[in-house]
């Protein structure tokens, strides 16, 4: 886990080693703890808090009915977490974090290429992408109701979207932003009504996986190129982009989330 601190650009290694494989994204707790999925971690997955402070990580779930959760997202219903790989048919699932386990909250149904990016609603029901639900097989963003037996269902698929990877939400929850890694574009989607605008495209951004909103209402998107890891500043207004950070610490990051203002 690397942490970029954003006036001075200076990275450092939070957490590494230990039962760390290959962590992807995550969200941060309001006592400043980040949650964070890993695909790898004990051969199925598991779900961890780190102490970004400290660098302690405290298993939070594993094993169980996980095949490789890939991102956290947390609200008033708890800790969720996403999984490409599990649920029916190995075509995605949801699950609750709780008590050291997780329960299955949302599983097949509209999911075809797993859900990978996940993010709590105002209200509670989740937001999540999927690279294959859409129409054509490709890019699809669905809402799923944790409280209704997991019931799912679209806010908008194809169009812009093909590869439908990592996403944030405005702070309002009124906008997803959506990182496509086949397209390689940053895509714009009204909650609402599902419309759909390319924010940016092609360079610098190479594969985007995850995009975060930072403190400053800029957009950063982390680019997982094994041979140009870096992370791309965008204007989400003028679409206008530059390379923040490149190499250095980075090796290929998968996942981005900022932490919140103390």
């Amino acid at each position: 886990m690397v942490r970029i601190e954003h006036r001075t650009k200076h990275q450092s290694v939070v957490a590494s080693g230990g039962d760390l494989l290959s962590p992807d994204s995550g969200a941060f707790t309001g006592k400043g703890r980040l949650v964070i999925a890993d695909y790898n971690a004990f051969t199925t997955g598991a779900v961890f808090k780190i102490n970004v402070k400290t660098g302690d990580v405290k298993t939070l779930a594993s094993g169980g009915a996980f095949e490789g959760p890939t991102d956290v997202a947390i609200g008033p219903g708890g800790i969720f977490a996403d999984d490409p790989f599990a649920g029916a048919g190995g075509k995605g699932a949801i699950f609750l974090i709780e008590g050291g386990s997780s329960t299955l909250v949302s599983q097949a149904g509209l999911f075809a290429g797993g859900p990978l990016g996940l993010a709590v609603l105002p209200g509670g029901k989740l937001l999540t992408t999927d690279q294959k639900a859409g129409l054509r097989g490709t890019g699809s963003l669905l809402k799923v109701n944790p409280d209704h037996s997991g019931v799912q269902r679209f806010v908008t698929q194809d169009h812009k979207l093909n590869g439908s990877y990592g996403m944030t939400l405005s702070p309002n929850g009124k906008v997803a932003y959506v990182a496509d890694d086949s397209d390689n574009s940053i895509v714009r989607v009204k909650v609402a009504t599902g419309a759909q605008r390319v924010v940016a495209q092609g360079k610098p951004l190479n594969g985007p996986t995850d995009v975060a909103l930072g403190l400053d209402r800029k957009l950063y998107a982390v680019n997982n190129s094994g041979s140009n890891p870096k992370v791309v500043k965008i204007d989400p207004k003028t679409g206008d982009t530059h390379v923040f950070v490149k190499d250095g610490k980075l090796a290929a990051p998968e996942g981005i989330t900022v932490e919140p203002r103390h």
